[in-house]
């Protein structure tokens, strides 16, 4: 509010500079800067977000575990249910933020979203309660207790199950999206805060993720299931109480600018407008410059791309006469904005894929492990999960404040590295924490052979659960890099009325992931069980899990399709993307060479165990890119059969897991050769102890083998995540500000005067970055110029 009054210099002092505009606080009243929003609004919103992380991942964890035992599911029902849920619960973000971006707001969708979420909580605490009493009961009579839920205790816990995703879904994206706003973009001092607040807000997520793993999971499998499913349920009333605590904080947006309508109606409406004209020849089109009736040209480099949506700029006759519907530039650009999104969102899907691993057969890996620490305890399996969020932990901070100033002063980009460098750093250890974990799972299969435990799932393999932490760290790290970023890139490509979409959609790649994954296990299972065969995902894990990793390499070609993907958007000059593509030259190029060498080392060696496993017809016959939908007939043509065992046994030191951890390292990128190795250490100590056929004995392995690949999921994760949130937050704005290049063209403004970022400026840029280059860096382009791994290499 501006004083009436003043004197000397104070008396042109703009007063109102502390007034962030565009935001309101919960009265509807301006704000100021100093007294709203920032990190004093943001601790709120990270506090809430620890505690709702403590309580989804309080259910999530464990649950397969749950599912094998008190619910009596086989391990690939098990597994199926699990992914279905999770997908579900990454998908549904996307209604919840539709729904708070046009209809309720933000904060109040955060409210409502919590309410539901203590309500499935609370029901879910019931369901266990009751089945932990039937069960009870029939111990007490001595009857046999059975091996699935009565269908009332069933019924009520699926439909609490996902009661809990609907209340994620609607909370997840306005969280976040809520916890951005709360930073003026338009400000120096508070962009940079926002950049690490995704950074932060993350690494609240991993603490309280590792938190719930370490406790949550062992009161649930120690103490008991109903107060294992109750802890969670305090934990989100505790995290409804923080969020209003800071009611009286926060900055307030409004969603949708009255005077141009909602988003989703403009964006459909340049859709619909183009279908209708698909038959229109380009020399048909005439542009209109928004609401004014006056003809004006499209640019060259607009048109060029997505040229099938120019033709919603159609207008009939060649006028523009009252009532007649047309789009203007500003919307046809809007919707090709969020149409640049989708090849991003569509080559992270194989990130989503290996994602869904982690809570799913790694945790079955570990339950089948020596896991005592000391006499009378032993760690439950799913608490390894917890390796993730203290690889996020650990490595936030040292990315924060240690990679990001070193790597500022390297670049001289004020983020350090560009967000798709930061997404594509994260989705390499990803793969490579795969990699570990193919290779730990062949050891483990290879001692449950040399101890005869092959046909005995109940007992311990003699191998510490340890083995398992590389695989989760390397995952953590990654989830840093590629989640964290494209978050903010999905934030920020998004207009300003669709931040929640925005978040949603970085979701959703993880629930596509996890349907996916739910697709090939359920193929698999398909293709290799049946009556009278051993499906690799039934209750026996030490007959084949290896073998699942195998696809997952596809995941590489995704990694290497990532840049040829991107490549097109830096042709038309246009977008935030052009930007961060500029860079690759500095950065991805070389490091793109040392991928590419050693990409091609366990590429053979892939190839070579594929061989023996009589893997490789299907892998060469089956074009890149559609491996992972057309994978299971080949697949039931080679391990299909009487006779044979299948992939995802009810023994699982029968099934053939390892093969599918072999699908999951094709469709990931690296992973395969190191993993194998070590399973085949794993099977041959079994072998050495006769234990190939009693799965229910030890295996002399320690447990604590499998540390090393939790740890590099963990890294994995630390990379990819945060790296995905800060892209897709940021970009957007920069396509919006090549929106205002071309309404100054259209208005005759001198281009001298474009802002700085306008996309003129920004070629123009460029090109003299490209002048400025070493000669080193030309040479090195010349010599891998001929080589098969070009494309990689050359982003420009």
């Amino acid at each position: 509010m501006a004083v009436a009054g003043g004197s000397g210099s104070n008396a042109d002092t703009p007063l109102l500079d502390d007034t962030v505009l565009g935001v309101t606080d919960y009265k509807g009243l301006p704000v100021l800067r100093s007294k709203s929003g920032g990190w004093r609004s943001a601790g709120f919103i990270i506090g809430v977000e620890v505690a709702e992380r403590f309580a989804y991942y309080g259910i999530g964890s464990n649950l397969i575990n749950y599912l094998t035992g008190p619910l009596g599911q086989s391990t690939a029902m098990a597994a199926e249910n699990v992914n279905t849920w999770s997908g579900m619960a990454s998908l549904l973000p996307l209604l919840g933020a539709f729904v708070a971006d046009l209809f309720f707001g933000r904060y109040r969708t955060i409210i409502v979203a919590s309410l539901l979420y203590i309500l499935g909580l609370g029901l879910l605490t019931v369901s266990a309660v009751l089945s932990s009493s039937v069960n009870a009961s029939l111990n007490q009579t001595n009857k046999m207790i059975i091996s699935a839920s009565p269908q009332f205790q069933l019924v009520l816990f699926f439909f609490s199950l996902y009661l809990v995703a609907i209340a994620q879904g609607g909370h997840k994206p306005c969280v976040q999206a809520f916890g951005a706003d709360q930073f003026d973009g338009q400000d120096p001092k508070e962009s940079k805060a926002k950049s690490s607040f995704f950074n932060w807000w993350y690494f609240g997520l991993c603490a309280g993720a590792s938190a719930t793993i370490l406790i949550v999971s062992y009161i649930q499998e120690n103490l008991s299931w109903g107060l294992g499913f109750g802890v969670p349920c305090i934990a989100m009333v505790v995290a409804l109480i923080v969020f209003l605590l800071g009611t009286t904080t926060y900055r307030y947006t409004n969603n949708i600018v009255r005077d141009k309508g909602s988003p989703f109606v403009r964006i459909g409406k340049v859709f619909i407008s183009a279908f209708r004209n698909w038959r229109i020849p380009p020399s048909a089109i005439i542009a209109t410059d928004g609401d004014e009736s006056r003809e004006v040209a499209l640019p060259q480099q607009s048109y060029e791309q997505f040229k099938f949506l120019n033709k919603a700029l159609f207008v009939p006759n060649g006028l523009t006469e009252d009532g007649k519907t047309n789009c203007s530039i500003s919307e046809v650009e809007e919707a090709k904005a969020v149409l640049r999104l989708v090849p991003i969102w569509g080559t992270c899907l194989a990130y989503g894929i290996v994602y869904a691993q982690s809570t799913t057969f790694f945790t079955k890996q570990g339950a089948t492990m020596e896991r005592r620490i000391v006499p009378g305890f032993d760690l439950p399996a799913a608490s390894l999960q917890s390796l993730i969020g203290v690889a996020i932990v650990l490595f936030v901070p040292i990315y924060d404040r240690i990679l990001v100033p070193v790597a500022r002063e390297c670049t001289r980009n004020p983020f350090g590295i560009t967000m798709l460098q930061r997404i594509g750093t994260g989705m390499v250890l990803s793969t490579l924490s795969m990699v570990v974990a193919a290779l730990v799972e062949m050891k483990r299969l290879k001692t449950a052979q040399e101890y005869d435990l092959v046909d005995s799932p109940s007992e311990t393999v003699p191998m510490s659960l340890w083995w398992l932490a590389p695989q989760y760290l390397l995952f953590g790290i990654a989830d840093v890099f590629t989640l964290v970023g494209l978050q903010e890139f999905f934030y920020d490509q998004v207009p300003n009325e669709l931040r929640s979409i925005g978040m949603a959609l970085y979701l959703s790649i993880i629930g596509v992931g996890s349907f996916l994954s739910s697709f090939i296990i359920s193929g698999i299972d398909k293709a290799t069980g049946g009556v009278d065969k051993d499906s690799c995902r039934n209750f026996n894990l030490n007959g084949c899990l290896d073998a699942e990793t195998p696809l997952l390499f596809d995941t590489v070609e995704g990694v290497v399709d990532y840049n040829g993907i991107g490549q097109p958007v830096l042709g038309t000059r246009s977008g935030g993307w052009r930007k961060d593509f500029n860079d690759c030259h500095t950065m991805l190029q070389r490091i793109g060479a040392e991928i590419a060498l050693s990409v091609l080392r366990m590429a053979v060696a892939a190839i070579n165990e594929m061989k023996r496993l009589k893997m490789i017809w299907m892998i060469s016959q089956v074009p890149s890119g559609l491996r992972s939908s057309f994978v299971i007939s080949p697949i039931d043509q080679i391990t299909g059969g009487s006779g044979r065992d299948s992939w995802f046994s009810t023994n699982l030191n029968r099934a053939h897991v390892d093969y599918f951890y072999w699908l999951l390292a094709v469709l990931s990128a690296i992973g395969l050769s190191a993993y194998m190795s070590v399973e085949e250490k794993s099977l041959k100590i079994t072998q050495e102890y006769n234990l190939v056929d009693t799965p229910s004995e030890t295996i002399p392995v320690s447990l604590w083998r499998f540390a090393p690949q939790h740890l590099l999921f963990g890294k994995a994760d630390a990379f990819t995540l945060v790296s995905l949130q800060e892209f897709f937050y940021d970009q957007m704005q920069s396509y919006l500000n090549a929106l205002s290049l071309w309404e100054s063209i259209l208005s005759d403004i001198d281009p001298a005067l474009l802002v700085a970022n306008s996309t003129l400026n920004q070629i123009r840029q460029h090109e003299e970055e490209k002048s400025k280059k070493p000669k080193a860096l030309s040479c090195i382009h010349a010599a891998l110029s001929d080589s098969i791994f070009s494309r990689i290499i050359d982003c420009v």
